[in-house]
């Protein structure tokens, strides 16, 4: 094996572990917000267990307390959502950026420098 064979194939298990990477932080931003979401779903259900189940000078305090449970829970869900997603995007970016052309670029697909011409003209 030659040292550029060593290289590539270590290049491309590097972009594999990295897009698996971005792949997971995708899906980990796609689902937070389904955490905020079932959060705010049990306050609420505390919210109106609590109404049912309370004296009637009891009711607003404890409505007032599940509804806060409720709305912490969904601000926690936005607000991890868009740390992940700002952080998602710019990983990606920057590893779009790094990275070098694949191999189908290299073998004179768009951006190895030849025109369309050119490939045509070697295809026939």
């Amino acid at each position: 094996m030659s040292l550029a064979t060593i290289a590539l194939s270590i290049a491309q298990h590097v972009r594999l572990r990295r897009d698996r990477m971005l792949v997971g932080l995708w899906v980990a931003t796609c689902v937070i917000p389904l955490l905020g979401l079932v959060g705010t779903i049990a306050g609420f259900t505390t919210a109106f267990d609590s109404v049912s189940s309370s004296s009637a000078d009891q009711r607003a305090a404890m409505l007032a307390e599940g509804i806060s449970e409720a709305m912490n829970a969904t601000a926690l869900g936005l607000a991890l959502f868009a740390l992940f997603l700002a952080s998602t995007i710019v990983a990606t970016v920057r590893t779009r950026r790094a990275s070098p052309p694949g191999p189908l670029l290299q073998a004179g697909g768009e951006g190895s420098g030849r025109s369309g011409q050119e490939m045509r003209s070697a295809s026939s």
